[in-house]
């Protein structure tokens, strides 16, 4: 009889303990070099640099390559520096809710105003996943070494862009 008291009980201590909700994906990706990338009234130019959420440095982005993270769900400021910033102040940055269990792909890359490449800057936005499926029919997956000690726990090392659900 006591056998089966005890294993009454683990059923109702399963239910009482907090489930931790499912991480959020989110998928940084730069575009490939190209001839007038970043012109205006071209395709956005590659982008090679710093990825961070709030201070944390995840990776270093490599153009014409993606790379996924699992991030808790909540608020999140991410950025993309340029690859001599060492802090993420300098850069592009996008604030996101992220929501456990949804998928995100974060675009970045870099604009020039035209004029003598004066003007160029880093932008970093949400896109669809059939935008960013379409912008990376031919990107690589980031390598491993790309990835920073703050990255290095969350990113999913995939060898495909992921799927949209």
């Amino acid at each position: 009889m006591l056998n089966f008291s005890i294993l009454a009980a683990i059923p109702a201590l399963a239910q009482g303990s907090p489930v931790a909700p499912p991480p959020a994906q989110v998928t940084f990706y730069s575009h490939g070099v190209t001839m007038l990338g970043g012109l205006p009234g071209h395709d956005p130019a590659a982008f090679k640099g710093r990825i961070f959420d709030a201070d944390h440095q995840l990776a270093f982005m490599e153009p014409s390559h993606f790379i996924t993270f699992n991030m808790a769900p909540g608020l999140h400021t991410l950025s993309a520096t340029w690859w001599t910033a060492k802090h993420s102040n300098s850069g592009a940055h996008i604030t996101l809710n992220l929501v456990g269990g949804e998928q995100y792909f974060i675009e970045t890359m870099v604009l020039n105003s035209g004029f003598m490449f004066g003007s160029v800057s880093l932008k970093i936005r949400e896109v669809t996943c059939e935008g960013a499926r379409r912008d990376n029919t031919h990107s690589k997956p980031l390598e491993a070494t790309h990835l920073r000690p703050d990255g290095v726990p969350i990113a999913l090392l995939s060898t495909t862009f992921p799927q949209c659900p």
